[in-house]
């Protein structure tokens, strides 16, 4: 890791201007979603104390929770806001060897947060309409439709699924994987049937099925000009809401909810 002391000493940084600098020179480790959520917590943080954080204590922190609570946010979200000021903490002590009291310890500041409240998730007879409004004739059609197959059938998190590169799939006579990065780690997961079979088709009909390098990315727009590029989160996010709008569900799903949908519907099923 580098060195923190070359962007910032933790006994000599005296201005928010240096503080920041740090925050986003640490933020660049981090995926896109984190590093937008990470931020949003530190603008506020220093808004509602007007401290740096070598000032900050664990009144001032709990202060910052308890008007995040009367603003309404969720616990969920207090909670990631919490997580990531204390990761910075501990970047700062890891880099740089200056010890710094991190002000967000204590388990009285997390707040209690319950499985499955809040989430938002399509029911099976709205993921059955979404599926047949798909025209998987078409190249468009058997991407988007392999696209959203793999977030229904894994789980799988917006930017776990369209930066997958062929790569990342393993055939075998009898069983297939896929490998996906998450938080840093790479891992590996059985590849359901149904969304090998729709990637394939779609890479055939597309005409990349005997071209395809372990290199590529999957699911690419249907541009020629960006056939290097995956798709964009809000590319995604709009290929959902586009099918959700033709198969005449007015309802704004985020592409999120369809990992609660992958949940709630192997929960219906009997699994865990």
């Amino acid at each position: 890791m580098t060195d923190a002391r070359s962007i910032l000493s933790v006994e000599t940084a005296r201005d928010h201007e240096e503080w920041s600098r740090a925050f986003s020179y640490w933020l660049n480790t981090r995926p896109e979603n984190t590093s937008r959520a990470y931020r949003q917590a530190w603008s506020s943080l220093i808004e509602q104390t007007g401290k740096i954080p070598s000032e900050l204590d664990y009144l001032d922190v709990a202060g910052w929770v308890e008007w995040m609570k009367a603003a309404k946010m969720t616990s969920s979200t207090i909670n990631l806001r919490l997580a990531g000021i204390s990761s910075f903490y501990r970047f700062l002590g890891e880099a740089s060897r200056q010890r710094l009291a991190n002000p967000t310890q204590g388990k009285s500041l997390r707040q209690k947060v319950y499985r499955w409240h809040g989430a938002r998730y399509l029911d099976a007879e709205t993921v059955r309409r979404l599926m047949l409004s798909i025209d998987r004739g078409t190249t468009r059609g058997a991407r988007d439709y392999a696209l959203l197959a793999a977030y229904l059938f894994t789980g799988r998190r917006n930017s776990e699924i369209r930066v997958l590169r062929w790569g990342d799939i393993e055939q075998s006579a009898d069983q297939s994987w896929y490998r996906w990065q998450g938080k840093g780690k790479s891992r590996r997961d059985v590849l359901p049937e149904p969304v090998l079979r729709a990637l394939l088709d779609y890479l055939n009909i597309s005409g990349r099925g005997g071209s395809i390098h372990k290199e590529n990315y999957i699911f690419v727009s249907s541009r020629r000009r960006e056939v290097e590029a995956p798709l964009s989160a809000s590319q995604v996010g709009r290929i959902l809401n586009g099918y959700l709008q033709a198969a005449g569900i007015s309802t704004h799903y985020r592409v999120h909810d369809l990992r609660h949908t992958a949940a709630m519907l192997r929960r219906a099923a009997g699994d865990d």
